[in-house]
């Protein structure tokens, strides 16, 4: 059955009325019941969110107290051996320090590391200081970065102290990446 349409200023039979009548009560139960139905689809699809995001809480916080457990196994750890580490970065440079102490008075081992650049420079030779000076002679790696870098075997680290270290170069380079390390 459909709707059917009454002129403007007609008079229209009872049957006629009725069935418009009848028509829009049953679109109006339609629509109510499709809205009950997808409300209903909703409200599951919201227990169902629920339910998985308990159970990655759940997950979420056994987790952590896994990582927590570990995290503390591994202080342990490194106090029983005996090792504490200080690391800093200044700019390009690093340099990361181990003690056997917890005051950080004893130092057993020091890393340093970084990349000077000075420009596109050939035949120099420059004084690069650590970031930390060591406390007994040190070794030094040290490599010539830019272009024709890799293409001249006249470079290299010429002298070294505790504090700092000379860097010779023949090619064309831009800078000197380095490491050092010693106590």
């Amino acid at each position: 059955m459909a709707l059917t349409e009454i002129e403007y200023g007609s008079l229209a039979s009872s049957e006629v009325m009725n069935n418009n009548f009848e028509y829009l009560d049953n679109r109006i139960s339609e629509l109510s019941q499709s809205q009950i139905s997808g409300l209903a689809s909703i409200n599951s699809n919201i227990v169902s969110i629920n339910t998985a995001l308990s159970g990655l809480g759940d997950s979420v916080d056994e987790s952590v107290e896994e990582i927590n457990t570990t995290l503390g196994e591994i202080g342990s750890m490194v106090e029983e051996s005996g090792l504490y580490v200080t690391t800093y970065i200044n700019g390009a440079s690093w340099c990361r320090e181990y003690f056997s102490d917890k005051d950080k008075t004893t130092r057993l081992w020091m890393v340093q590391g970084g990349h000077s650049n000075y420009g596109s420079s050939q035949y120099q030779t420059r004084t690069i200081n650590f970031v930390k000076a060591f406390t007994a002679i040190c070794n030094v790696t040290a490599i010539l970065v830019g272009a024709g870098g890799g293409a001249d075997s006249n470079q290299g680290v010429s002298s070294w102290s505790t504090g700092s270290f000379v860097y010779m170069h023949r090619a064309w380079g831009s800078g000197v990446s380095w490491v050092a390390f010693g106590k």
